[in-house]
């Protein structure tokens, strides 16, 4: 049985006309939630609900400069690997950096959408005082921090940091793609 949806709502299989942050609304088993999409890119069927599932715009974005420009800082060699293929296939020009110090150098020598870095680099709470100099920075990026072994002090010190996002290892990589797209579309909007 399908769901009535009004005619103003995209299809999956038609073609995104704008870049920008869209409600994916299903027809059967979950709740709407939000997705990121590009100009020409094709609206996709969901798993469950195959074609009873339809888009809105809810904000759009600029991409016309290319894909959206992020820094991974992660000392773990085959994290940092993966973390950046991933990104990579999904359109994000991605810089990394193995420690605080080379972060630093990358972030003065050019403005990124979006810096995630680990909690803990090279030393207890590198990645705390690498979001402290991120905050205020003219342009500044989407924050996201990572941390294998979140303690209350941690977490404590990220939120008055008012970071934007923070994963815990393992990182559950359709969250962290999820979360990463709808923060550079909001910062994309903000800033045009």
């Amino acid at each position: 049985m399908a769901t009535h949806f009004p005619e103003s709502r995209y299809k999956p299989g038609e073609v995104v006309p704008e870049s920008g942050v869209y409600r994916v609304l299903h027809g059967r088993h979950r709740a709407p939630h939000e997705n990121t999409l590009r100009e020409g890119e094709h609206f996709p069927e969901c798993r469950r609900c195959g074609d009873d599932v339809r888009f809105e715009l809810v904000l759009s974005a600029d991409f016309s400069g290319g894909g959206p420009t992020l820094l991974l800082v992660e000392d773990e060699g085959s994290v940092r690997t993966t973390l950046k293929q991933v990104l990579q296939r999904d359109g994000y020009k991605v810089s990394t950096a193995e420690n605080y110090s080379r972060a630093l150098g990358l972030i003065r020598r050019r403005d990124y959408d979006a810096v995630i870095t680990e909690m803990d680099l090279d030393s207890q709470d590198a990645g705390l005082d690498l979001a402290r100099s991120l905050i205020n920075l003219k342009n500044r990026p989407v924050i996201i921090l990572s941390t294998a072994a979140p303690t209350t002090e941690k977490l404590r010190a990220a939120l008055r940091l008012q970071i934007n996002y923070l994963v815990i290892k393992p990182i559950d990589l359709q969250e962290l793609r999820l979360a990463l797209s709808r923060m550079i579309a909001r910062r994309s909007a903000v800033l045009s």
